[in-house]
């Protein structure tokens, strides 16, 4: 299986996790920092400490999402 993380560059975990997410999954995770980067179709994407809107139209290319949000969505 295939991972990736979507995370803002100023969030918490982009700074204190990236390494350990990298050492876990090995060759299978790539880290992205803007969702319209992501051009290839993941098994499963976890967006952590995100700050912007994702597009619906991002949301449907067939990637499973897995959010964790710390506070109320808008």
């Amino acid at each position: 299986m295939n991972y990736c993380f979507l995370t803002s560059r100023s969030s918490w975990f982009y700074h204190n996790r990236k390494k350990e997410i990298k050492t876990i999954f090995k060759k299978n995770v790539k880290i992205f920092t803007e969702h319209d980067k992501i051009i290839s179709k993941y098994d499963i994407c976890f967006v952590i400490s995100y700050f912007k809107i994702i597009p619906e139209q991002f949301l449907n290319k067939g990637t499973r999402f897995i959010v964790n949000h710390e506070s109320n969505l808008p």
